[in-house]
């Protein structure tokens, strides 16, 4: 968070009160969606996690994996224009194809694949943990 500016101008640390102002997420949010509280039924507004991806500058999949929500794909797949002179059963043996390696990559990521960068815990989330309540 610190690379974004979320710090506290007292302590110089990582601040949901900075997150707060630099998002536009109320405080309080963010403390529930840290400590676990935020997440209902109906999981964290999508605008929350699009106000948090924007301002820590993540992908919202990433955010929305942090609180444990699906998200849709950020790109979704396009065949190539050449695509549109493919029959039926080309077609068809290409959307196999294509469910195949999606099957395989949901059981063996190829490196550099599946797993961004980002996709790591909020430093945040894993200092929360040791926050002292008063």
């Amino acid at each position: 968070m610190e690379d974004v500016g979320a710090i506290s101008p007292r302590t110089k640390q990582a601040s949901m009160n900075a997150l707060a102002e630099i998002s536009g997420v109320h405080a309080t949010t963010i403390q529930r969606i840290v400590y676990g509280r935020a997440i209902g039924p109906r999981g964290v507004a999508k605008d929350t996690i699009e106000k948090l991806a924007e301002a820590l500058n993540k992908k919202p999949s990433t955010i929305a994996k942090w609180v444990g929500q699906q998200w849709a794909a950020d790109d979704p797949y396009v065949a190539p224009p050449e695509a549109s002179i493919l029959g039926p059963r080309q077609r068809k043996a290409v959307d196999e194809m294509i469910m195949a390696l999606v099957e395989l990559q949901k059981r063996v990521p190829v490196k550099g694949e599946g797993k961004e960068e980002d996709d790591d815990e909020p430093e945040l989330a894993t200092s929360a943990g040791s926050h002292k309540r008063r």
